[in-house]
């Protein structure tokens, strides 16, 4: 497996919840995820604020293909609740020991205007 798979390139109002989802699959066949553990981090350059989703909110499940061939990592409000500005971002697996980052890219934290 390389190192580097995907950019994010995300967008979410503050205190918005935002889904990532990513399937695996290897030449057209389904790739086992179910024993990885996948962490998402995200940092802003100018302040201390980071975004951290660790492995035990990460979720696993079937695209259909029989197969656990996907992770679904959930930020919530709480977790996009900092300060408004870009963030560099990267999501990197655990395989048993073998560590390799997947994505990598920025989120961009944009202030909400109304309050409800």
């Amino acid at each position: 497996m390389d190192s580097y798979y995907f950019n994010i390139n995300e967008e979410i109002v503050q205190d918005n919840d935002r889904t990532i989802t990513m399937t695996w699959d290897e030449n057209g066949t389904a790739v086992d995820v179910s024993s990885w553990e996948v962490y998402f981090k995200a940092k802003a350059s100018w302040t201390s604020d980071t975004i951290v989703v660790l492995p035990a909110a990460v979720t696993t499940l079937d695209s259909g293909t029989g197969t656990v061939d996907t992770f679904v990592i959930e930020l919530t409000g709480t977790h996009t609740n900092v300060d408004p500005g870009f963030y560099d971002c990267e999501i990197t697996i655990d395989r048993g020991g073998n560590v390799d980052t997947v994505a990598m890219g920025s989120i961009t934290i944009t202030a909400r205007i109304v309050e409800v």
